[in-house]
C-alpha cells in the first residue's frame, strides 16, 4: 500500500496539465454520511503511515537509521566538502493531496482532458504569498482525474475513476497540522481540510464528487515525509529561489 500511495503521489506531482481556471468561493461542506464513513476508513493506512512517522520526528527511526549508514553507504550522499553547502541551503515546498476512488465516471467534466490548474488570478505573486500562508480557501490547487488519463487503471472506468487533487501547503501549518498536540486531532484537521479542497473542487468543476467516493487517502507534508524521508516532505529538492539557482546550485555530485 505504502508503494502504490507513493507512485500515486509521485504522479500526481508530474501529471497535472496546466490548464488555468476561476475558482469560486468554497461551497458548504456537502460530504454525506457515506462518504464520511469510507473516507474515515480510506484513511487508515494513512494513519499507520503517520503513526509511524510519531518516532521519526520526536526520536528518529531506528530501522531507517540501521537501513542507511552513512559511513557505509557514502556513495548515497554528497561528498564531505559539499556538507556545508547542503545544510545551508533552503528546502522546497510540499503538498497536501487527497485522492479517491469513485462509484461513478467523471470524465466527461474534464472536457476531454485529463487534468486542469485552478487559480483565482493570473497574478503568480498574489498566489505564491497564498501557498505561503496555506490559505486554503485561495492557494491553486491541481485535479487529475487518472482513469481519463489511463482507463486501464481501473476494471470498469464507465463505473469507477481515480481521481486527486492536490494543493501546495506549508509543513508547518498550524503547529504541524497540530502534529504535536494529539493525534486525533491531527487526523480530524487532515480530514476537514480534504473536505475544504473538495468543496472548492466540486463548486469549480459544478459537479458531486463527495456522494460517490468509495474510498480516499489524505496525504499531508507530514505523510510525504514519511514516505520520501525527505526534508519537510519537500516534493521538488531545494528550493528554486534565486538565491539557489543556476551558478548557486549544487553541483550534479554524488
Amino acid at each position: 500500500m505504502k508503494g502504490y500511495a507513493a507512485c500515486l503521489i509521485a504522479l500526481f506531482a508530474l501529471g497535472v496539465l496546466f490548464v488555468p481556471l476561476g475558482c469560486s468561493d468554497d461551497g458548504d461542506d456537502n460530504e454525506t454520511g457515506d462518504s464520511q464513513s469510507d473516507t474515515e476508513t480510506g484513511s487508515t493506512s494513512d494513519s499507520e503511515t503517520d503513526t509511524g512517522l510519531d518516532s521519526e520526528i520526536d526520536t528518529g527511526s531506528e530501522s531507517e537509521t540501521e537501513s542507511v549508514d552513512t559511513d557505509t553507504n557514502t556513495e548515497l550522499y554528497p561528498s564531505q566538502d559539499l556538507w556545508p553547502d547542503v545544510e545551508s541551503l533552503v528546502v522546497g515546498d510540499s503538498m497536501f493531496v487527497l485522492c479517491f476512488g469513485t462509484d461513478k465516471d467523471f470524465r466527461d467534466r474534464f472536457n476531454g482532458t485529463h487534468s486542469f490548474y485552478v487559480q483565482t488570478t493570473f497574478n503568480q505573486t498574489y498566489n505564491y504569498q497564498q501557498i505561503k500562508e496555506s490559505n486554503i480557501d485561495e492557494v491553486p490547487y491541481g485535479i487529475l482525474n487518472y482513469t481519463a488519463s489511463d482507463p486501464t487503471n481501473v476494471v470498469n472506468p464507465e463505473q469507477n475513476n481515480v481521481i486527486c487533487i492536490g494543493t501546495m501547503l506549508m509543513y508547518d501549518w498550524e503547529n504541524y497540522w497540530h502534529w504535536y498536540e494529539d493525534y486525533g486531532d491531527y487526523e480530524d484537521f487532515k480530514f476537514n481540510m480534504a473536505m475544504k479542497m473538495l468543496d472548492r473542487a466540486e463548486a469549480d468543476l459544478e459537479v458531486d464528487f463527495a456522494s460517490h467516493i468509495e474510498i480516499m487517502e489524505v496525504f499531508t507534508p507530514l505523510t510525504m515525509q514519511g514516505f520520501s524521508l525527505n526534508p519537510k516532505g519537500s516534493i521538488f529538492g531545494w528550493a528554486m529561489i534565486p538565491e539557489q539557482s543556476i551558478s548557486n546550485r549544487m553541483p550534479q555530485q554524488t
